[in-house]
């Protein structure tokens, strides 16, 4: 950096700036506190003179965002660096900073995305110290460390979109990508738990003589006929509602904030949509569907009374639709 062109008052201010610089970097040595760690993606310190807002860094911290040091223009201010944060996590980091300028917590320490020059972000992990204040408890200098985490954060993210595949897996249907029984028990021990005064009905729905489709066709067919039904209840459910195969030929669905006259309505187009879409396939395929409001029972006893009315409508002749007693 050249100084012939400076004035007075810059060379003094220049000189008070490097004198605080000098000064924290030797008490670093003298207390053996550099931070000088080995860990991967360690990009150096940095320090900030607050008062001239220069910063003093590590080549490596720019090196890693695809710039040669060259094109980096001196002296480099704070804003080098803050103006290419992803703009989701600028307030947050300013705020972060502010914070800790102000006394209010005892560290910068942040995690952000940084734009590098190709225009892809990075991962950085920055911590920082207000290491010399004035009388007042203005901040005068600043020092930290920042690491490159963007292989870190990637393979977490990697890690946490698998995560959430096996958890759909673990909770779906192999054949018909519906809930599985576990699942079912699980969404309905988490409506159980809530008070609310919504209306919910449960229905147990069960495939009449569907050996029969299995015996005559082969369970290819069989496959089919429960996927097929799947879709059909699919499209009879809203974003609250909730459907699933609970077990073989059988399928459980919940109808939450619906009058027992709309559910009713609801489970009679169900029954018509699965005899009509079988018919036109010439197999004979229709659906007993038994149903019960909630009160106070049990989610054990509410699946029971359902599961009553199923079979009554089984009793009945089988393609019907029964409410609970």
């Amino acid at each position: 950096m050249s100084y012939q062109s400076w004035n007075k008052e810059d060379l003094i201010q220049e000189i008070e700036r490097l004198k605080r610089l000098n000064e924290v970097l030797m008490d670093e040595k003298d207390q053996e506190i550099k931070l000088d760690y080995a860990w991967a993606g360690h990009l150096g310190n940095w320090y900030w003179d607050y008062e001239t807002n220069v910063v003093t860094f590590n080549d490596l911290k720019v090196e890693a965002l695809g710039y040669d040091i060259s094109e980096v223009p001196l002296p480099v201010g704070f804003q080098f660096f803050t103006e290419r944060i992803h703009k989701d996590d600028y307030d947050y980091v300013m705020q972060n900073m502010r914070d800790h300028l102000y006394g209010k917590i005892n560290a910068y320490d942040v995690e952000y995305r940084i734009q590098a020059k190709n225009g892809d972000y990075k991962y950085y992990h920055d911590i920082g110290k207000v290491t010399k204040r004035d009388e007042n408890g203005k901040p005068l200098f600043l020092a930290g460390i920042v690491f490159d985490i963007t292989e870190r954060r990637l393979a977490l993210q990697k890690l946490e979109k698998l995560n959430k595949t096996l958890e759909k897996l673990s909770s779906t249907d192999s054949l018909t990508k519906l809930l599985n029984h576990r699942a079912l028990y699980d969404k309905l021990h988490e409506i159980h738990q809530q008070k609310s005064n919504q209306n919910m009905i449960l229905a147990m729905m069960d495939l009449d003589d569907f050996k029969k489709i299995n015996d005559t066709y082969g369970h290819l067919v069989g496959d089919e006929v429960l996927l097929e039904t799947a879709e059909i209840l699919k499209g009879f459910t809203t974003k609250l509602d909730f459907v699933g195969r609970y077990g073989g030929e059988e399928f459980l669905m919940v109808q939450i904030g619906k009058t027992i006259e709309e559910s009713k309505i609801i489970f009679e187009d169900i029954r018509k949509a699965v005899e009509n879409h079988f018919n036109q396939k010439k197999l004979p395929m229709t659906i007993s569907i038994g149903f019960k409001q909630k009160h106070k029972e049990s989610i054990n006893e509410w699946i029971k009374c359902a599961d009553e009315a199923l079979y009554q409508a089984k009793r009945n002749g089988k393609n019907q639709v029964v409410e609970a007693n």
